[in-house]
């Protein structure tokens, strides 16, 4: 886990995919799809560890009601397309799962 202390941050429109992705799938490749599915583990246990880089992808509202939202939409993952699109830390292992499937 300590590999993931060194994931980009995102700066402006420079999201560092690519490299977060390798970082990630370098940390967790043993974890199985069935693991990363439990949004207890990368939905939310492992949200922490993505706290700036989802901060500077998406910036939490100032509207309480809007923040409630984005925060329940980004820091879990309760269905299959916020697993593979609004979680930064599931988001992110999921697209380098799929790129190491379709090179090997």
């Amino acid at each position: 886990m300590d590999a993931l202390a060194s994931l980009h941050v995102p700066v402006g429109s420079q999201y560092f995919e690519p490299e977060n992705c390798a970082i990630l799938y370098g940390a967790l490749s043993q974890v199985s799809p069935y693991e990363a599915r439990d949004e207890r583990f990368l939905g939310v246990s492992q949200s922490h560890i993505f706290t700036r880089a989802r901060r500077a992808r998406w910036p939490i509202p100032t509207d309480d009601k809007q923040a409630v939202s984005h925060i329940a939409k980004h820091f879990f993952a309760r269905d299959k397309r916020q697993v593979e699109r609004d979680n930064v830390g599931s988001r992110l292992w999921w697209m380098a799962i799929f790129a190491h499937a379709s090179i090997h």
